[in-house]
């Protein structure tokens, strides 16, 4: 994650990167052990993504995600990285998110996220993300965090980050009504 929308509006620091253990089973995911693309990654490219984006480059917002042939991304958190998850979904992109699960009340993110996932895992502890400062793990993470297969095989999926935490397959019995009652 690089920049953006962070879930937790206190946060100074926004650039937290993925750990290791969450990368090596997103680079297990995708044949060739590589993730072809991490749109929202730093500058020194800790994802090992074959193609990548940070803020002093190209915007991982305005790249067709769905070209690329594969995505791993740990977005800036809010809603347009929802909004761009959720388009790239319905394009067919075959993508994993590391998102938190704080927010899965909202409509948009019923429609973008639960109604387009294949697979979630739910990851069995906070994820302690690491300060590019430092290299250290960041402690007082106050979310619950999963992945979100999108068009993702979901045997590997579940090979690939089934250590990771209980995963389950998603299947939508009821799209998200368009005349949501209002509480």
């Amino acid at each position: 994650m690089s920049r953006g929308f962070p879930v937790d509006k206190q946060s100074k620091d926004r650039s937290y990167q993925t750990p290791p253990a969450i990368r090596d089973a997103a680079a297990s995911y995708f044949p060739g052990g590589v993730i072809p693309l991490d749109p929202f990654t730093s500058a020194d490219n800790p994802m090992r993504a074959l193609d990548w984006c940070h803020p002093e480059g190209a915007d991982g917002y305005l790249l067709p995600w769905h070209a690329v042939g594969g995505v791993f991304v740990n977005p800036p958190y809010g809603r347009p990285a929802i909004e761009k998850i959720g388009l790239e979904a319905a394009e067919g992109c075959e993508m994993v998110a590391l998102l938190p699960v704080n927010r899965n009340e909202t409509s948009y993110f019923q429609r973008l996220i639960l109604e387009r996932a294949r697979v979630v895992c739910w990851i069995r502890r906070r994820v302690a993300f690491i300060r590019p400062s430092t290299g250290e793990r960041a402690s007082g993470n106050p979310y619950t965090s999963a992945l979100w297969g999108f068009n993702v095989d979901v045997g590997r999926f579940v090979r690939a980050f089934g250590r990771l935490g209980v995963c389950t397959s998603l299947q939508v019995v009821a799209p998200t009504p368009t005349d949501l009652v209002e509480w």
